[in-house]
């Protein structure tokens, strides 16, 4: 399992809300569980993100001060969790 710091590490990215958050799967803004990281790209799911149940969402910073959870707080966070190597 990972953690919110693990994937800010890993991602380089700032994050919002409790280090040791664990991720264990994903989902979309809508229909993510407890536990589940999602991300908001598209402004066209803004409203979507207050209903959320996932644990962290990535996004801009634009959008962090909405985010009801932990957030990984990105430039594009489309792509900013692709892997790296």
């Amino acid at each position: 399992m990972l953690t919110l710091k693990d994937l800010a590490d890993r991602f380089g990215l700032d994050f919002r809300g409790d280090a040791d958050t664990f991720i264990t799967g994903i989902g979309t803004l809508a229909d993510a569980q407890p536990g589940q990281l999602a991300f908001l790209a598209n402004s066209k799911y803004n409203a979507q993100l207050a209903n959320t149940r996932a644990s962290v969402v990535v996004l801009s910073e634009a959008d962090a001060d909405a985010c009801p959870c932990a957030c990984l707080v990105s430039g594009n966070p489309y792509t900013s969790c692709h892997r790296r190597d």
